[in-house]
């Protein structure tokens, strides 16, 4: 059963510590000082967002750790979103592509369920996108792109046609 509500008050302030004040180490020790706590219905949302962390300090492994102790379906839709996310660009970078592609392939299932939630899904294409460069496949990158919000994402280099493309794309 979902938790309503992926966004509690303590990923909140993690949130803003790791976006708006970029203060990485102090979001960490918040997330890690409430699931100490040890309370169950909260931990999965908890892990994901750690997992977020992990993959915002680009450290694919404790990424794809932290997001194989999540039970998605205990998750709304926010938090598959993000988790989805981050096993993405995780799993891209480890070159487990297949995996990133299904990560993904969730994701935009998610998405698909859930139309309201759509605007989440530009950082799940443009993880989706990079996962697919850091394994060299520019071409099926550059398919994932018109995914991609131009606004939201000003230095993609794949949606804004920076990267380099092979002339068959």
């Amino acid at each position: 059963m979902a938790i309503p509500g992926f966004v509690d008050g303590m990923i909140l302030r993690a949130g803003n510590l790791l976006w708006p004040s970029r203060n990485p180490d102090e979001s960490h020790a918040v997330i890690e000082a409430t699931l100490r706590l040890g309370d169950d219905a909260r931990i999965p949302s908890l892990r994901t967002f750690r997992a977020v962390q992990h993959a915002m300090a680009a450290q694919p492994v404790k990424t794809v750790t932290a997001t194989a102790e999540v039970d998605y379906e205990s998750l709304d839709n926010f938090g598959r979103l993000l988790g989805y996310s981050a096993e993405t660009i995780a799993l891209g970078d480890l070159g487990h592509l297949d995996r990133a592609a299904q990560m993904a392939s969730e994701g935009y299932r998610v998405l698909d369920e859930s139309p309201l939630d759509s605007f989440h899904g530009t950082g799940l294409a443009e993880f989706h996108a990079y996962a697919l460069l850091a394994a060299g496949n520019v071409a099926e990158a550059h398919a994932v792109s018109p995914n991609i919000s131009i606004s939201s994402t000003p230095n993609c280099l794949v949606c804004h046609g920076r990267w380099p493309l092979p002339h068959s794309v």
